[in-house]
């Protein structure tokens, strides 16, 4: 059989660290099977492998504010291919089901939002080209914040991968000529003692070996700071975890986390401490990313520009997102929202404000705007701001704020 797999077109950069992990899982297990299997990008529609038309077309979403880009990969496809098998399927294909269900009528698809058939394979980064390996050591969270859906995606709490099986991961890939490794997990550190110590131990021993010494690694999508140990810290530094780190704190009052449905365990004190464990162990805590979320519609103003502040002054950098609210989620529904006819483009951080919000999308612009300056700083001086350090700098900071003052009695800022 001729297989064809979609990456839908994007309507921007994705960055580096991204992959559709479980379309590259889907394209090893035809592999596998024997069938011949071609992989596809963006708008670039016609570059395919085959001379005759594939069998079996399937189109991978994530985001459902690319709900648009979706339905363009899928128009495209049913026209070029009139009777090919498509099958939609994927992350947003979960959140939204009841919702993408009525396209398998309209465009003559099949809507199969998991593929457990190809949960075990190893995602065979050579159809895509991006270099990089997603790596996922466990699936799932235990916890249920309002605005995430990851327990809906992973049908309840958390599981993880025998250490054996991510080793063995580790290895194909790098034949397959990828050193740099990504972990995607939700929970990474959660029950480390049974699960990330055990792994992070068996790859400072793999990285004893030369030949794979030059392996690197990355958690873009976060772990969870309150599990964060001296141990940890350490094993992360000699296994090599040196590309992007990020955790989150989200939000640093107290009320706004209960209403996330996250407590003490992601307060602003977790993140300091885990963070000077970190610095200990030989990192800089300006390498280390701190997620927290803007435009909730129980949020202010005031408690989203304090914990990017808070942030800054532990000396990290401060990684803003904006709100998406994602289908079937509680935040969805605090938002009044209707998964049935919601128009999901407008759903987008950089367009979505809650109409029950009490700040403004320019408020939320002008967030992201002081936390560029903030990150500025930070990334550019070879010390925090917030300290001071020494005179000079006290001493400009005084001026600094003398300035701002004086223009904000003169009426020149706003």
């Amino acid at each position: 059989m001729k297989i064809l797999l979609v990456e839908p077109e994007h309507p921007k950069g994705w960055g580096k660290y991204n992959q559709y992990h479980g379309l590259l899982k889907i394209g090893a297990w035809h592999k596998k099977k024997g069938d011949a299997v071609s992989y596809t990008k963006g708008s670039d529609y016609v570059n395919l492998l085959f001379d005759t038309p594939p069998d079996i077309i399937y189109i991978a979403s994530i985001f459902s504010y690319w709900e648009p880009y979706y339905i363009k990969a899928i128009e495209k496809y049913r026209n070029m291919f009139p009777e090919t098998e498509i099958i939609f399927g994927g992350i947003y294909a979960i959140n939204a089901e009841e919702r993408v269900k009525k396209w398998e009528g309209k465009y003559g698809i099949k809507v199969m939002p998991r593929f457990p058939e190809a949960i075990n394979e190893i995602p065979d980064v050579t159809l895509d080209g991006s270099g990089i390996a997603s790596l996922l050591t466990s699936r799932g969270c235990p916890n249920n914040c309002s605005y995430c859906s990851v327990r809906k995606i992973y049908e309840g709490g958390w599981t993880p991968r025998k250490v054996e099986d991510v080793i063995d991961e580790i290895k194909v890939q790098f034949e397959r000529k990828v050193t740099e490794f990504c972990l995607y997990d939700d929970n990474f550190l959660f029950k480390a003692k049974e699960h990330a110590i055990p792994l992070l131990k068996k790859i400072v021993e793999l990285r004893e070996n030369k030949y794979f010494r030059k392996i690197l690694f990355s958690i873009p999508s976060g772990f969870q700071a309150s599990h964060m140990t001296p141990e940890i810290a350490g094993l992360l530094f000699k296994a090599n975890f040196k590309g992007r780190l990020a955790t989150g704190v989200e939000s640093i009052d107290d009320t706004v986390r209960k209403s996330m449905g996250r407590g003490d365990w992601s307060s602003g004190e977790k993140l300091k401490q885990c963070v000077s464990y970190m610095v200990e162990a030989g990192y800089k805590a300006r390498d280390i990313n701190v997620f927290f979320i803007c435009g909730l519609p129980y949020q202010t103003v005031k408690d989203m520009l304090e914990t990017a502040v808070f942030i800054g002054n532990v000396g990290c950098y401060a990684n803003m997102q904006r709100f998406t609210p994602i289908p079937n989620t509680v935040d969805f529904e605090r938002c009044g929202l209707d998964v049935m006819t919601v128009d999901m483009a407008l759903t987008e951080n950089r367009k979505f404000v809650s109409p029950n919000a009490g700040f403004t999308g320019k408020d939320l612009s002008d967030i992201l705007n002081f936390v560029r300056w903030q990150n500025a700083a930070l990334r550019y001086s070879p010390v925090n701001m917030y300290n001071g350090y020494s005179e000079v700098i006290k001493t400009g900071l005084r001026m600094a704020v003398g300035h701002i003052n004086k223009n904000l009695k003169e009426g020149k800022c706003g």
